[in-house]
């Protein structure tokens, strides 16, 4: 024996959250993240061991919430997809400066640049919620171009936004 059912479609509705209570108790918003935005390259040389090769001048998209908690909201940065962790200082006004120095870890990365070539730099956002056990990452990263030059170009060395 074969049983067939037709069952209609469910109805089209509009999503609502209808509890006065817990809507107005601020607990719920929307936060779209974005990555820092640097404001001007201060430094762009080419990398050689333990010394500054880059030094970046940043601020955050908006002073208003995930950015206004430096306990929840932090900036990563990437050189050829290994993460480097700059010293950052703040400048006031809500920009900051990151400085980045090469170690033995970035110099191994880029030996395959003595002929020259380009360095790929990234920069995003995360931000940990109250009681999340992993942080959320911005969708879209910084990116700064370091182009190395050649031995015949005397390794000359230059940063740019695309």
């Amino acid at each position: 024996m074969l049983l067939v059912a037709v069952v209609a479609p469910p109805a089209t509705t509009d999503a609502a959250f209808t509890d006065a209570e817990r809507a107005s108790s601020g607990q719920f918003g929307t936060v779209v993240l974005a990555p820092p935005e640097v404001t001007s390259i201060v430094t762009c040389t080419r990398p050689a061991l333990r010394n500054t090769y880059l030094v970046v001048e940043w601020r955050w998209p908006s002073a208003a919430r995930p950015y206004d908690d430096p306990a929840r909201v932090s900036t990563v940065w990437t050189v050829q997809g290994s993460t480097q962790t700059p010293t950052t200082v703040a400048l006031g006004g809500g920009a900051y400066r990151s400085t980045f120095v090469a170690n033995q870890g970035l110099i191994s990365l880029l030996v395959n640049l003595l002929l020259g070539g380009t360095v790929n730099i990234q920069s995003w956002t995360t931000w940990t919620a109250a009681g999340a056990s992993q942080p959320w990452r911005s969708a879209d990263v910084e990116r700064i171009n370091m182009r190395i030059g050649t031995v015949l170009e005397g390794f000359a060395t230059t940063c740019s936004l695309p």
